[in-house]
């Protein structure tokens, strides 16, 4: 797709050239076989008029046709890089740049492959935009019973367990069982925001843990069990205060929320063992007891958010 728009945007700026290049070379056997020797001014300003008229006609046709090859099988926002245009959208992210490998955020931030590649002159031979994969960090007590329920989200690439928002680096889980850490069982989505977007992820976090009862899940109590989002954007933050607010103001619960909202500051994985944990677990006494009624209300109330849902 990339380099069919950039062979379409190259094929029109060639067309372009050619033009220039075409009026000039008749306007020079014009002038050296003398067939058409008029007042020397009005000849180079009907060359110039019509070289521009036509250098225009040419970009403009070159545009609306890059832009349909475009828009046929990507987003509304890539029209921007169609247009060379700085992308405001906190969805794109240029990948390259002189100092970086090509593809280099494209590996390890956006969804493959990328959408655009052209050139762009020597000191940048190559640009590449991709969509970037959006993040959240939520805790809302036992990272097992988030990690469970999210993975089965529509929009979810990948939840990862782990901790974050304490003094110690690296912590280990009985270090944070602990309690003397301050980090929080965490749960690290990566997700699809053309899919589901930040404020439908917080809306559905709210709904599968008590955000109302201070430094504690059900029977499991201690700092690490808090109910926290750790923002990673402004804009997070602008999305977090509104979602509380709302939930507020609706009285979904008795109680005032209690829902730490803090900037994350580094997220530590968990250790191996606890990744994909009930899934591998199923019939492990917590699992069973406290984890799967949680995922079956889960699966009951969003049937139409889960992945098994897709046609």
């Amino acid at each position: 797709m990339g380099r069919a728009i950039g062979s379409v945007v190259l094929g029109y700026v060639v067309m372009a050239a050619l033009v220039f290049v075409g009026f000039t070379i008749a306007y020079l056997l014009m002038g050296t076989e003398g067939a058409f020797q008029p007042d020397s001014y009005d000849v180079s300003g009907l060359w110039l008029a019509t070289s521009i008229v036509l250098g225009l006609i040419a970009a403009v046709a070159g545009g609306f046709v890059c832009a349909a090859v475009a828009k046929s099988a990507t987003p509304p926002n890539v029209l921007a890089l169609v247009r060379l245009a700085p992308v405001t959208s906190a969805t794109w992210r240029r990948c390259k740049t002189p100092s970086n490998p090509p593809g280099s955020c494209c590996s390890t931030h956006c969804w493959a492959p990328p959408v655009c590649s052209w050139g762009r002159g020597s000191s940048e031979a190559v640009v590449r935009w991709c969509r970037v994969k959006s993040k959240a960090t939520l805790a809302g007590g036992c990272f097992w019973c988030l990690e469970a329920v999210f993975d089965e989200l529509r929009g979810v690439e990948s939840v990862e367990s782990g901790y974050a928002g304490g003094r110690r680096p690296n912590p280990t889980y009985e270090q944070v069982c602990t309690g003397t850490t301050g980090h929080a069982e965490v749960v690290q989505v990566v997700f699809d925001a053309d899919v589901l977007s930040y404020r439908e992820l917080l809306q559905i976090f709210f709904t599968i843990h008590d955000p109302t009862t201070l430094n504690r899940q059900g029977h499991d109590v201690g700092t690490q069990y808090r109910s926290a989002i750790f923002y990673h954007t402004p804009e997070q933050l602008e999305i977090a205060k509104e979602v509380i607010a709302d939930m507020e103001d609706l009285s979904v619960w008795d109680d005032p929320i209690v829902t730490e909202v803090t900037e994350l500051d580094t997220f530590y994985p968990a250790e191996e063992y606890h990744h994909d944990y009930f899934k591998r677990n199923p019939g492990q006494g917590y699992c069973s007891v406290v984890i799967a009624p949680k995922v079956a209300k889960f699966r009951k109330q969003f049937q139409e958010r889960l992945k098994t849902s897709e046609a």
